[in-house]
This record gives structure tokens, sequence and C-alpha cells, in this order.
């Protein structure tokens, strides 16, 4: 879930999830979660109303994970490595 929340120092030009609308979201009683998770889920599989906005998102997310990787606050792993974190079920491994 963390992928999807803003980083409070992040600029407010791409669109995300803010801390508050999610503390909102989970405190919900499970059935309403289930629901909006299931109208989530399912709005993947829709085609994009606007082709042009779903360009746009698509960079803007793009650049922001440029933006975290170049500062350090994410980190990069090659496929071997993040096979072996995926296969590692130690509390390390998953921290």
């Amino acid at each position: 879930m963390s992928a999807t929340m803003a980083a409070p120092e992040q600029d407010l030009k791409t669109t995300r999830v803010s801390d508050e609308t999610l503390r909102v979201l989970l405190s919900l009683p499970r059935q309403e979660r289930l629901r909006i998770g299931t109208i989530l889920l399912d709005s993947l599989d829709s085609p994009p109303i606007d082709p042009a906005e779903y360009r746009q998102a698509v960079k803007d997310e793009l650049e922001w994970r440029i933006r975290e990787l170049e500062s350090g606050k994410i980190k990069c792993h090659t496929i071997d490595e993040a096979m072996a974190l995926l296969n590692d079920d130690s509390d390390e491994a998953l921290s």
C-alpha cells in the first residue's frame, strides 16, 4: 500500500491518495472495504476513459519513481536479488 501513498514532500502534480483518505477508507467496516477493493480491482481491467489522461498518469508515475530512485528513497534490485528477496521468508528480508 505504501507504493500508492504520496510522500509528504512530493508535489501535488500527480494524483495520489492522501493519508487522511486512506485512514478513512481503512476505518470502514470490512464489507465496505471489500466492496471498494472489488471496485478498484475491477477498474484495472477497464480501458481508460481518456487515453491522453492515462498516458499522462503513466508518465507522472514513471517520473515519480525515477525521482525516488535518484534520491535514494527506494532501492533498485537486479532480477536475481529480487527473486532472492521474494523467496526469503525471514523477517529481515521483508523489512
